[in-house]
């Protein structure tokens, strides 16, 4: 699983408060990450999208507002609905 966020080093830093086993920050060219698993032993990661990229979240129905991922608008989710459904019927992978 991964959460999105718009400030790593702060995220991370709420993880170790709560006494979760967090991993150093590692840098990608899509973004920065963090690595910790639930009590349950699935792993997550945590990620801050670069500003140079996209709306976070923006084509699995998120956009941001005020630092909180939130839904998108209906059109929005829509429009990607119907690419995705046009591209697999024509025969392409997801």
């Amino acid at each position: 699983m991964t959460l999105v966020v718009t400030d790593i080093n702060a995220a991370r830093a709420e993880l170790l408060e709560r006494g979760d086993d967090v991993s150093e920050v590692r840098s990608f060219p899509w973004g920065d990450f963090v690595f910790f698993q639930d009590p349950d032993g699935n792993g997550w990661s945590v990620q801050a999208i670069p500003p140079a990229t996209s709306t976070p979240g923006r084509k699995f129905g998120l956009t941001e507002r005020g630092g909180v991922m939130s839904p998108a608008p209906k059109h929005v989710v829509d429009g990607e609905e119907r690419r995705l459904r046009d591209r697999v019927e024509r025969g392409g992978a997801l």
